[in-house]
């Protein structure tokens, strides 16, 4: 519980308060410091000056999976994959369903999280599937793990149903479910895409029910190469006109990024003034959209993250789906991420805007009482990476290590 370490810190992820002198940062934004700590707190930071010739290990705060599907986790169907068809992959999801039993969800979902607790995550938000007889297991299992897990991960459940399912009686009930458990409710905003005036009224009952039971809202939006920014641009018309006190967070958002550049700022910036939020997800995005088995796609559609960012949208980089019917590949592996996004995305972790994504805007996101800023009082906790260097991490897969409130994690 007691300690300390040596390490070079991003400069964002470090109290502008301790910073006296800014020509200690190196050409990476990286500070040579001392972390002390007591009983799991960090009680003093001092800074350390140049120390080139020692390579140091890059420590950040540990870091949150801002989109994921838990429940789905390690039910990879190849076949469905193979066969590359959307119809295959979603009935793969469905035939998956109704194999569920408290002793398997129990075990896939413990898998993952146990994962990504010692990769060095401290948040997961998770989108669940709640439409079928086998709902009611799934929250059940999930919302004892949150509780079992809440020491280590903070665990937020997003309800994922079909849009129209939320204005019916037995949706209304389940809502009111979801709200006294303190989880959110999502849904599907296209493509494909109903008739508008229909998606308008189901959008619109969707944010009022959130509204009534004071429940944030998660929605897949515009996962897709189509309609460019169509659902964005619904939900950003409804706050618009309507003001709802809803937090509402587009996850996806994928087709916006099409839109010409002038059209794309001009749905930033309102989306900003009605305070939408956006996850981006470039792994099943890059696999899923335009995928052809015998066409490599030109456009490998994603939301637009630096235009929205300079728009003053809160924008964070998650995972999303885990050896699934949807995504093959992944595990939860927040420092894979940022390496995968530096590339697709051109996120630079080296840069503030580039790093918030996985780290402080996932906090705001989620809402957690930690920002991931490393001061005076806050948790001794970090994932200490075996690299001096953004370039080395980026390089090949870096070892780490991962410290939680002041107790190193053993693999």
């Amino acid at each position: 519980m007691n300690g300390s370490v040596v390490v070079l810190l991003p400069r964002d992820l470090l109290d502008p308060l301790i910073i006296t002198d800014h020509n200690l940062t190196d050409k990476e934004g990286l500070l040579s410091v001392q972390l002390i700590w007591t009983q799991g707190i960090i009680t003093n930071i001092r800074l350390l000056g140049n120390l080139s010739e020692i390579a140091l290990p890059i420590a950040i705060s540990p870091l949150i999976e801002s989109h994921a599907h838990l429940d789905k986790a390690y039910t990879r169907d190849l076949k469905s994959i193979a066969t590359n068809n959307i119809t295959a992959t979603m009935l793969a999801n469905a035939s998956e369903h109704s194999f569920r039993t408290a002793e398997d969800l129990q075990k896939r979902i413990t898998r993952i999280m146990q994962l990504g607790w010692h990769q060095g995550l401290r948040g997961i938000r998770t989108h669940v599937d709640s439409l079928g007889p086998h709902m009611q297991l799934t929250w059940e299992v999930l919302q004892d793990l949150r509780f079992n897990w809440k020491t280590r991960l903070s665990l937020q459940l997003v309800a994922l149903l079909p849009l129209y399912y939320w204005g019916t009686q037995k949706g209304i009930n389940l809502a009111k479910q979801i709200a006294s458990s303190g989880g959110f409710l999502g849904g599907i905003l296209g493509p494909p895409y109903i008739k508008s005036l229909k998606a308008e009224s189901e959008v619109l009952t969707f944010l009022k029910l959130a509204q009534s039971f004071g429940c944030s809202v998660d929605l897949h939006v515009d996962e897709g190469n189509i309609a460019l920014g169509h659902g964005v641009n619904l939900i950003t018309r409804l706050m618009e006109k309507y003001n709802f006190d809803v937090s509402i967070t587009c996850s996806h958002s994928s087709s916006m990024g099409l839109l010409p550049l002038s059209k794309l700022r001009n749905l930033a910036e309102r989306m900003a003034y009605v305070n939408l939020q956006v996850v981006a997800l470039p792994f099943t995005n890059f696999w899923l959209i335009g995928h052809h088995s015998e066409i490599t796609p030109s456009q490998r559609p994603i939301a637009p993250i630096k235009q929205l960012q300079a728009a003053g949208v809160n924008v964070c980089v998650g995972s999303d789906n885990v050896q699934d019917a949807w995504f093959p590949a992944g595990n939860c592996d927040p420092i894979e991420l940022i390496r995968f996004s530096t590339v697709t995305t051109h996120l630079t972790p080296w840069s503030r805007q580039g790093l918030v994504p996985f780290t402080t805007s996932p906090s705001r996101l989620m809402g957690l009482e930690w920002d991931g800023i490393f001061r005076i009082g806050a948790p001794a906790s970090m994932i200490l990476i075996d690299c001096s260097t953004w370039y080395r991490i980026l390089a090949q897969p870096p070892r780490r290590r991962v410290l939680h409130n002041g107790k190193w994690i053993l693999d």
